[in-house]
């Protein structure tokens, strides 16, 4: 079933929207606007929200049912980990570990969280607790909604972009990261030129999984090799790998 969806991203250097079309396990970008936070007359939520509604409306980018990816200071990531239960005990470990965040820092916090599923050696499993300050959450809100940006949901770009790693399962054909800004245009004029998925392996700040009989590439060696990064387990348990 042929579907469209609509993200907007309010980062500290620019603000972004995109709009892709998914079809199936298929997703490809039909729109986007990028703009430098410099270029803004204020940045107040209403400032904020109308140049990104100008942008929207100029890229013909649909304004409802939004997903809003939270960053800077208006979220908050921490990493919990927990032996394994079953998903309702979680959930009140999770509302107590939110509750107890809330009553530090003395304000309503809305909150969100993802377990992986890689599962450490002491046995415990890792979980991704993102948080965010409901007072400014509803500012930016009744700003976006104000300019008639229909945010349907809100979530720390942390968990969104572990959210853009789950869809490995559903073979992605390629991954962004980073800001991305530069990246969603990049994409977008290519694969409107014609290009497929596999020729925009060669875009710095992507990401894409090897087939099995696929050699390791080196298109983008500096130092005449590929450089293997420590897997997963490995940054887990060594804080210099992690590095």
């Amino acid at each position: 079933m042929r579907r469209t969806v609509t993200g907007v991203d309010l980062g500290r250097d620019s603000i972004k929207a995109v709009e892709v079309e998914i079809d199936g396990a298929a997703a490809q970008i039909i729109r986007s606007v990028s703009i430098p936070r410099a270029r803004l007359e204020g940045q107040d939520p209403g400032s904020v929200a109308a140049a990104l509604a100008g942008g929207m409306a100029d890229a013909g980018i649909s304004f409802n049912g939004v997903t809003l990816g939270l960053g800077g200071e208006e979220a908050i990531l921490r990493y919990n980990h927990v032996p394994p239960m079953p998903p309702a005990r979680l959930g009140l470990i999770m509302k107590y570990e939110v509750e107890s965040v809330a009553d530090r820092m003395g304000e309503v916090l809305a909150h969100d969280f993802k377990q992986l599923p890689a599962v450490r050696d002491d046995g415990e499993r890792t979980v991704l607790l993102g948080l965010a300050r409901e007072e400014g959450l509803s500012a930016i809100l009744e700003a976006l909604e104000s300019e008639g940006i229909l945010v349907a949901s809100s979530v720390p770009a942390p968990l969104a972009i572990y959210g853009a790693w789950e869809l490995v399962s559903t073979k992605a054909d390629l991954l962004g990261h980073g800001m991305g800004e530069r990246t969603i245009c990049e994409v977008a004029r290519r694969l409107d030129a014609g290009e497929s998925a596999r020729d925009l392996r060669d875009m710095r700040g992507v990401a894409y999984l090897l087939g099995g009989k696929e050699e390791l590439p080196d298109h983008f060696s500096e130092m005449g090799e590929t450089v293997t990064l420590p897997s997963f387990e490995e940054v887990q348990s060594d804080g210099v790998a992690f590095a």
